[in-house]
């Protein structure tokens, strides 16, 4: 047989029908990241996304799920904080609170709504010279 024979034929037609309940079961498992859910359930990254907009109930399941992180990460930070001598890991938790941490203030820069017109003030911190 030739490799073009052995391999299987895709289903062609309609998407997999995912439950909401085996969406959530999977937020959680995969700690609200949907490329992740999309690869656990065999379904496509955008099926996910739309299904998760859609819901209430699916929209909370991952904000709880990355909620979790967030304490995994801070609890985490802690611990280098504490034992100083194992900082192998301090710049990826920081990368990670001040990207999915901005709600509990880790952030580079802030914005600021104007009281007249609600348009966005963005004032950026900036880097010492030699950092």
């Amino acid at each position: 047989m030739t490799a073009k024979q052995t391999k299987k034929k895709q289903a062609v037609g309609r998407p997999k029908k995912v439950s909401d309940e085996q969406i959530a079961l999977a937020l959680i498992a995969c700690n609200g990241l949907l490329s992740n859910v999309a690869r656990r359930l065999k379904v496509s990254v955008s099926a996910i996304s739309q299904r998760v907009s859609k819901s209430d109930f699916l929209q909370e399941v991952r904000e709880e799920a990355e909620e979790e992180m967030l304490d995994i990460a801070e609890n985490a930070l802690c611990d280098l904080i504490k034992n100083s001598e194992h900082n192998d890991h301090f710049k990826s938790l920081c990368f990670f609170l001040k990207c999915k941490g901005k709600k509990r203030g880790y952030i580079e820069k802030q914005i600021i709504l104007s009281v007249d017109d609600d348009k966005p003030l963005v004032f950026a911190r900036e880097k010492p010279p030699n950092a």
